[in-house]
C-alpha cells in the first residue's frame, strides 16, 4: 500500500472513532453491564468531501493517548523484540480463542521469532501487540494479535490504520524513501485476509513477472483462478487452469520426459528408464506413471 495516497474511507474513519470514544468513555458496545453510561456524540451529517477534507489520519490516530480524566488510559509503546510473560498470555489467549489453536501447541518459543512489536495498553492492561518489521521503504505488518474480550473495538483494522500512520511519520521524520505499507501475502480465497483488500491504493506482486499491479486489477481474475499472473506465454495445464508456480504441465509430459528421473523403489532407487527395462508392466500403469509425471512436473 502506498501510504502516502492512502486515504481513509468512511467506515475506517469510524473504527477509529469508535476506538477514541470507547477510550473517552462515551461509547459503549451494546450489551455492556459494567452501568457505564452511553453518550450519543452524534453530530450532523458532512457532504464526503468535507468529511475527508476535516479528517487527518495521524492526528485521528493519537486522539486516545493518554487524556487526564478520560474513562479509560491508553498508550502504545515501540520498544525491540522480547518475550514476556504477560506477551505471551496474550498470544496464547489469542492464538487458542480466535484460531482455535490446542494450548499445548503455543509456545513461548515460537512466539520468539517476532521481531519488533508494538504493545497497545488500557488501563496498564496490554490488549494488544503489533510485530512490524520496520524497513529502509516500508513498515511490514509481522502479525497482530489481541485480547478477544476487545474484539468490539475492531482492533485488527485498528491497527493497520495506525501502521499506515507511522509508515508516514517515519517518512516526515526524515526517512524519505519510506512510503509503502506491507501487509504481507494475499489469498483470495481465505475470508480472514479479505480485509486487506480494503486499504488502498494497494497493490499485488505478479507471482511470475514480480511486477506490482492495482488491487482492483486482479480480483475479476482472482475470482476465476486461484492462481493468476498477467505475465504472456504461460503455460496452462490441460484444463485451462494455470499451474503452480515453478511447475509444469503435467499431463504434456511424454514418456521421454521422464525416462531419466530418479524414483524410489523397494530395491532402492533407478531411473525410470531402468525400471521399465526392469518392469515392463510399469509402463503401461497409467496410475504409476502419472504420478512420476507429476512428480517430475513439480
Amino acid at each position: 500500500l502506498d501510504a502516502t495516497k492512502f486515504s481513509a474511507s468512511k467506515s475506517q474513519r469510524k473504527v477509529i472513532g469508535k476506538f477514541n470514544r470507547f477510550i473517552q468513555g462515551t461509547w459503549v458496545p451494546s450489551g455492556a453491564d459494567d452501568g457505564s453510561e452511553v453518550v450519543n456524540n452524534r453530530t450532523q451529517s458532512k457532504s464526503k468531501k468535507e468529511a475527508q477534507k476535516a479528517f487527518d489520519l495521524s492526528e485521528s490516530i493519537h486522539i486516545s493517548e493518554e487524556h487526564e480524566g478520560w474513562k479509560h488510559q491508553f498508550k502504545v509503546v515501540m520498544e525491540p523484540s522480547s518475550v514476556t510473560d504477560e506477551k505471551f498470555n496474550l498470544f496464547k489467549k489469542y492464538q487458542t480463542i480466535i484460531h482455535q489453536e490446542p494450548p499445548s501447541k503455543v509456545s513461548a518459543r515460537g512466539y520468539e521469532r517476532f521481531l519488533v512489536e508494538s504493545p497497545l495498553k488500557a488501563n496498564g492492561t496490554l490488549i494488544a501487540v503489533a510485530v512490524l518489521d520496520i524497513l529502509p521503504r516500508f513498515v511490514s505488518s509481522v502479525y497482530f494479535m489481541y485480547d478477544p474480550e476487545y474484539s468490539f473495538l475492531g482492533l485488527g483494522k485498528y491497527s493497520a490504520l495506525r501502521e499506515i500512520a507511522l509508515a508516514n511519520e517515519l517518512r516526515e521524520d526524515g526517512r524519505d524513501e519510506l512510503k509503502y505499507y506491507y501487509m504481507g501475502y494475499y489469498i483470495h480465497s481465505c475470508p480472514k485476509m479479505r480485509y486487506k483488500g480494503q486499504y488502498r491504493p494497494s497493490y499485488l506482486c505478479d507471482p511470475i513477472t514480480k511486477e506490482w499491479h492495482p488491487f482492483e486489477k486482479w480480483i475479476p481474475e482472482l475470482e476465476k483462478n486461484p492462481f493468476v499472473t498477467f505475465a504472456t506465454h504461460v503455460p496452462t495445464t490441460a484444463d485451462g487452469k494455470l499451474p503452480p508456480p515453478g511447475m509444469l504441465d503435467a499431463s504434456s509430459l511424454t514418456y521421454d520426459d521422464i525416462a531419466h528421473v530418479p524414483v524410489y523403489v523397494s530395491r532402492g532407487m533407478k531411473y525410470v528408464k531402468t525400471y521399465v527395462k526392469d518392469e515392463p508392466t510399469l509402463k503401461e500403469n497409467e496410475e504409476r506413471i502419472r504420478e512420476i509425471k507429476e512428480h517430475t512436473a513439480a
